[in-house]
């Protein structure tokens, strides 16, 4: 029997969630890099196959099936994506001029396209909140106050979580040691950089990806 791959598309947030080194002020990797790494290299009580594809500070706003199908052609026995966009938005976008709901529609709708035409189910891995600390990026700066941020965070996270539900998919992967039912920011301790989770709380993050305990993710938590 064929090992079923599980292909996680995002931007940074995805390289740091596989454990990967990436220098985003440097951006080492190319957009659109297919990077594959077995679980088992990871975490040896996991026999997954999971494929990180990192595409890039992309929005989840100009996400497209389009753009990437191409990218995914090599891969005949993909069992599930999962998508992994839409922290750049909330900390540069959303409170100045994009609509939450619109987004959420737009994203999802492109998601579906894509596992659709490629015949796998998909799920989403929720952004990490924002915060007020951290490093200063001037091609994707913090527009908006902290509250804002917060705020479009949660609209989104929702709307996720709504059409997970709408769509009968899998439980939307997030940290489980943070409540997304209710606005909040990035926890000190779990970042190093006011963007990215820091290698801990990624450990954590995997814990729940990799145990796949498909429809036990609390949302809840």
């Amino acid at each position: 029997m064929k090992t079923k791959q599980r292909i996680i598309i995002g931007d940074s947030h995805s390289v740091f969630l596989g454990n990967l080194e990436l220098d985003v002020s440097k951006s080492e990797l190319p957009q659109s890099t297919l990077v594959q790494r077995s679980s088992s290299m990871i975490f040896p009580k996991y026999d997954l196959n999971y494929i990180f594809q990192y595409i890039g500070p992309t929005l989840a706003w100009n996400f497209t099936a389009d753009n990437i199908k191409k990218d995914l052609e090599a891969y005949r026995n993909v069992d599930e994506l999962y998508f992994y966009l839409g922290e750049i938005d909330i900390r540069c976008h959303l409170s100045i001029r994009e609509n939450a709901d619109e987004l959420v529609e737009k994203y999802s709708g492109e998601c579906k396209k894509l596992s659709d035409e490629i015949g796998a189910k998909f799920r989403f891995i929720l952004p990490p909140p924002p915060a007020d600390f951290g490093f200063f990026d001037q091609k994707y700066p913090k527009n908006g106050s902290l509250s804002e941020r917060s705020e479009q965070h949660f609209r989104f996270s929702q709307g996720l979580m709504r059409v997970t539900k709408e769509l009968s998919l899998s439980s939307a992967v997030h940290h489980p040691h943070l409540n997304y039912l209710s606005p909040l920011t990035m926890p000190r301790s779990y970042s190093d950089d006011g963007c990215h989770f820091n290698r801990k709380a990624n450990a954590t993050l995997r814990e729940v990806l990799f145990t796949r305990r498909r429809g036990q993710v609390s949302e809840s938590n």
